[in-house]
């Protein structure tokens, strides 16, 4: 190919015009003009062929000229290197950086075309990565061919490859990745070529099996999975191969190094060698069986179960229950229970509705308390643990639960209560009785000693009148003495009488109403003691039956002798109010207090003692107490 005019020297312009002029003539002589024009007219034709080829190539065809430039450059080398033909020619792309297949850089010598310039022989398939301006890299494979001929020096093919290298970059990250996910899997790999040799070998593979995957590599599949033989199975592994069906042993028992292991084998084909994958499943096994083991407990534990289990669907059909569920509801066998729908076991549609509705709304039931038919009528109390199972879309669709008898202990609680009630009316009895002996000593002392000791008096008075009158004149000094002290001693008895009089029987209560009595008792706590003791009431006028106004008025009496003997206090505050129909007396000391544990200690006879009178009435005591805060005790009984 002719350099251009701008390229050449005037020196190499005149040798190639004398090269072609010899050329000429040697062409001319044996040759006639009309066959050296034929000849030209094909010279061009052939040179018009090759140019066409070359543009239409999809490789870069490039000639370097003597000078280390580029003489000629196809179309195929501009798309490659994203450069025009004209900068190409011009030299405009020597700024660029090359790259070894490693990414490292490449030195210009070691460019195919150098060293094609350098040794003028051949040169092969040279990979090099071009670094272009925005940084991305272009891949060429280069071959450069040295040629003879005056102007033409090396002719280079240019081929991208970068598509391929990127290939191979996925392909090796990929492979990095698997590699990755083959170390990091619990389940052993095992790859194999054709020959059944080993080529590859997780981490989890060498743990399972018990060797090293350096000691196993390229070995046979006999000499790497120890059981093969044994087992008869080489044929099989080789038949997957030559067939390509796959082939799955669940729950293998496999001799490994290390002993027994359970694994589920998966043996495919790969390409045209084998992959076989062990998944040891030995812990999952011991705990199948071990699941197993606990099922059998509990199917023991569910039929001796002394509580009625059962699993029910919600419109009523058994699915199970035990022997005991049978028993309670008085049938004579599972097979009689299945047959029956659990609405049969409820008095009333209303009640089995109802025990759904709670269900659905709180899917779980905890102590529910509820009557229920046995199959001979009878009508049994139980208490029901109820779980409900609901599908994805929150509709219940099974119910399992158990049921317990408590028909005889709901009879002994009806019972106890009958019996507690009757000693609370016995009690109340008794202390009616006491009360009423009270009142009957208390009337007798007035009435009896009272006048034995007025008359008494009357008559020491008499005897005192008469001595006056006969003037005894020695021992008149003396006898007045005696009868003076007599007269003391009477005095003292009649006030004592009296005293005992109101702690037996307070005449105010009787006399005056429970309001003022209350108001007497608080006086004389304060003046008999020197405790300070304020009376607060919102009561003007209560109209209370006798019985209950004593039992008040006692509550406040015990009341107040417990602040005296253990409080310690100062300052004692009663109140007594109506509140919401109901009496209520609230006392608070500034005492030491006392413990919880204290409370309710069933020994305080005191404390259990006021409980029990307003409990008579269906009132309450509350106590709050803390040692060294002082004590707060509230009575409240209802008025009706």
């Amino acid at each position: 190919m002719m350099k251009s005019a701008h390229s050449r020297t005037k020196a190499q312009l005149i040798e190639e015009i004398d090269y072609l002029q010899k050329q000429v003539k040697e062409l001319r002589q044996g040759h006639s003009d009309a066959e050296l024009k034929e000849m030209e007219e094909e010279l061009r034709e052939s040179e018009k062929k090759l140019k066409y080829i070359l543009e239409i190539l999809p490789i870069g065809i490039s000639i370097i000229g003597a000078e280390h430039n580029m003489l000629y450059v196809n179309l195929g080398l501009e798309k490659i290197l994203g450069i025009s033909r004209e900068d190409l020619l011009k030299g405009n792309y020597k700024g660029r950086k090359y790259l070894r297949p490693d990414e490292t850089p490449m030195p210009a010598e070691e460019l195919a075309s150098t060293i094609a310039f350098r040794e003028q022989s051949v040169i092969h398939n040279v990979e090099t990565g071009i670094v272009k301006e925005d940084g991305s890299i272009i891949w060429t494979n280069v071959s450069a061919v040295p040629v003879a001929f005056p102007d033409w020096k090396v002719v280079v093919v240019t081929r991208d490859i970068t598509a391929r290298k990127r290939i191979e970059k996925a392909q090796r990250e990929s492979k990095k990745r698997l590699r990755g996910f083959m170390e990091s899997a619990i389940d052993g790999f095992l790859l194999f070529d054709s020959e059944l040799n080993n080529i590859e070998m997780n981490k989890a593979a060498q743990e399972i099996i018990g060797t090293d995957r350096i000691e196993v590599l390229g070995k046979n599949i006999i000499d790497v999975i120890p059981d093969i033989k044994e087992s008869g199975r080489y044929d099989k592994y080789k038949e997957v191969i030559e067939t390509g069906k796959p082939f799955f042993l669940p729950n293998h028992l496999f001799h490994g190094k290390y002993g027994l292991k359970n694994i589920d084998l998966k043996v495919f084909k790969v390409g045209d060698g084998l992959g076989v994958i062990f998944s040891d499943i030995t812990k999952r096994k011991q705990a199948e069986d071990a699941v197993k083991q606990s099922e059998r407990k509990y199917k023991s534990l569910f039929n001796e179960d002394i509580s009625g289990d059962y699993v029910v669907t919600p419109s009523g059909e058994f699915q199970h229950c035990n022997k005991a569920f049978v028993k309670m509801f008085g049938y004579h066998s599972l097979e009689e229970v299945y047959s029956t729908n659990a609405s049969t076991l409820y008095e009333k549609k209303e009640h089995r509705k109802e025990f759904l509705s709670q269900l659905n709304k709180k899917k779980k039931l905890n102590l529910y308390e509820h009557e229920l038919v046995r199959k001979d009528g009878e009508i049994i109390t139980v208490l029901e643990n109820a779980l409900g199972i609901f599908n994805d879309d929150g509709k219940l669709i099974q119910i399992s639960g158990y049921i317990i008898d408590i028909t005889e202990r709901k009879q002994m609680e009806r019972e106890l209560r009958e019996t507690l009630v009757q000693l609370r009316n016995l009690a109340s009895h008794l202390q009616t009785i006491r009360e009423e002996e009270r009142a009957k000593i208390a009337r007798n002392i007035h009435d009896d000693m009272g006048q034995i000791l007025a008359m008494l008096k009357i008559n020491l008075s008499l005897i005192e009148s008469e001595i006056k009158a006969k003037k005894t004149p020695i021992k008149q000094m003396h006898i007045f003495e005696e009868l003076k002290d007599m007269q003391d001693i009477v005095d003292n008895a009649i006030t004592r009488t009296r005293e005992l009089v109101r702690e037996l029987r307070p005449e105010v209560l009787d006399n005056l109403g429970l309001l003022e009595a209350l108001k007497w008792l608080a006086n004389e706590f304060e003046n008999q003691n020197q405790i300070k003791c304020f009376f607060t009431t919102n009561v003007r006028k209560i109209d209370l039956d006798m019985h209950k106004s004593i039992a008040i008025f006692r509550i406040l009496q015990e009341i107040l002798t417990n602040v005296l003997r253990h409080s310690k206090a100062t300052t004692v505050k009663i109140n007594f109010n109506k509140e919401n129909g109901n009496l209520i007396l609230r006392v608070n000391d500034n005492g030491i207090g006392f413990s919880k544990k204290k409370i309710s200690d069933p020994n305080s006879l005191g404390l259990l003692g006021m409980r029990e009178r307003a409990l008579v009435f269906k009132g309450e005591m509350e106590i709050i107490s803390e040692k060294g805060k002082g004590t707060t005790l509230t009575v409240s009984i209802p008025l009706n």
